[in-house]
């Protein structure tokens, strides 16, 4: 470079010579306006649980966005969802999901909505959802999952029933239900291997001691419910609410013994009694 190159770049003022590289950047800001439009079209979409969950009774619906990640014309948007199923749920389910939203001319539009990576499933993940209500069960089944619904609520009542005369402590006297198509997307439900459950007829989520269970589930096989008999289906239900019901009583250190033998003689009571 000749001398007095040299002497023409030195004399340049600084803001001259920093505007070529200011002008190869985005203008300021544009990346933080576009996650605010991103997040808007989220709570815009979100504002109301979908139409195909309108036999759910649902509500605190809310999507909370997490973090916005952009790919051209793609975003994906992380966040929380949060819900309660109205008159049984006493504290929201939360929800990791991934929303997927693509740029339709000058705004942005979701065209999808999934678990989050390691995430567990929502029941209307795997299908259209179906309701059945008892007195005080609601029984949801899931990927089209209708078969004998109100049978399930009308034994989920009676177990209710059965639990509320043996447990001393009150407690909240109602229960939900979760009847996947397949003992696959029961396992999916609850993120577990499907061995886990073979041969079982449900089993029952949720934390220990939380208070009042905030949000239980009773999640039925659907294989091995089948192959039960109408007393252990009774049964079943019976020693699972058992649970819900005493969920609040227990803690990580309760000894398996006590919280098993305990939802056992709540399940087989009524039938020691009618033979002794």
């Amino acid at each position: 470079m000749s001398l007095a190159r040299r002497a023409v770049l030195r004399a340049l003022p600084l803001p001259l010579l920093w505007a070529p590289l200011a002008a190869c950047g985005a203008p300021a800001g544009t990346g933080d306006a576009a996650e605010g439009e991103i997040r808007g079209a989220v709570a815009r979409w979100s504002a109301a649980p979908p139409a195909g969950l309108a036999g759910i009774p649902l509500e605190d619906w809310a999507y909370e966005v997490t973090s916005v990640r952009r790919e051209g014309v793609r975003a994906f948007a992380r966040a929380e969802l949060r819900y309660r199923l109205a008159g049984y749920d006493t504290a929201p389910s939360g929800s990791a999901r991934e929303v997927e939203l693509v740029r339709d001319g000058t705004a942005w539009r979701v065209t999808g909505d999934r678990p989050a990576p390691g995430a567990l499933p929502q029941p209307w993940d795997q299908g259209p959802v179906a309701a059945a209500r008892g007195a005080h069960s609601l029984v949801l089944g899931a990927g089209g999952q209708e078969r004998n619904l109100a049978g399930i609520a009308a034994g989920a009542d009676r177990a209710v029933a059965a639990v509320t005369a043996a447990w001393p402590q009150r407690w909240a006297g109602r229960v939900v239900v979760l009847v996947p198509d397949t003992l696959d997307a029961m396992a999916a439900l609850l993120g577990h291997p499907a061995s886990d459950y073979r041969g079982l007829g449900a089993v029952t989520t949720g934390r220990v001691g939380a208070g009042p269970a905030p949000a239980d589930r009773v999640v039925v096989n659907p294989e091995g419910y089948a192959e039960l008999s109408e007393e252990g289906r009774r049964i079943v239900l019976t020693h699972e609410t058992t649970h819900v019901a005493t969920r609040a009583a227990t803690s990580p250190r309760t000894p398996l013994w006590l919280s098993e033998g305990f939802a056992d003689w709540a399940a087989y009571r009524d039938i020691v009694r009618a033979h002794f």
